[in-house]
């Protein structure tokens, strides 16, 4: 049996949205990893920008992670909740007490963090 995903353009306007929002998201191999279906649904990608978010922390690279913040600022402050739900599904590693996720929600402005304090346990 196939399985059968509905998609539209609302997904691919969120997808848009999030690729052009996490700069070298495209680019990291967390992304590259998927396969083509996958990279049609939103969530998917949000889980592999959390891993992207994780690996930039671990080697810190500056440079990446303040222009990730930024977007993800952006997103966490749009008016849309479906753009603002990929936001907490990108933060909710976070909810894990591990140094990691601490040095990780310092990069965090105030749209993100009242999100990640909303709805991330």
């Amino acid at each position: 049996m196939t399985d059968f995903v509905m998609r539209g353009p609302r997904d691919e306007g969120l997808l848009s949205r999030l690729l052009e929002a996490i700069p070298g998201l495209a680019d990291a191999p967390e992304y590259l990893a998927l396969d083509t279906s996958d990279k049609r649904l939103p969530y998917i990608v949000a889980a592999r920008a959390s891993e992207y978010w994780e690996r930039l922390e671990r080697e810190q690279e500056s440079q990446l992670l303040n222009a990730l913040s930024a977007g993800l600022e952006s997103l966490a402050g749009d008016l849309d909740p479906a753009v603002r739900d990929l936001v907490v599904a990108i933060l909710n590693p976070l909810g894990a007490d591990s140094p990691l996720a601490k040095r990780m929600k310092l990069h965090l402005g105030p749209n993100a963090k009242a999100l990640l304090e909303k709805f991330v346990r």
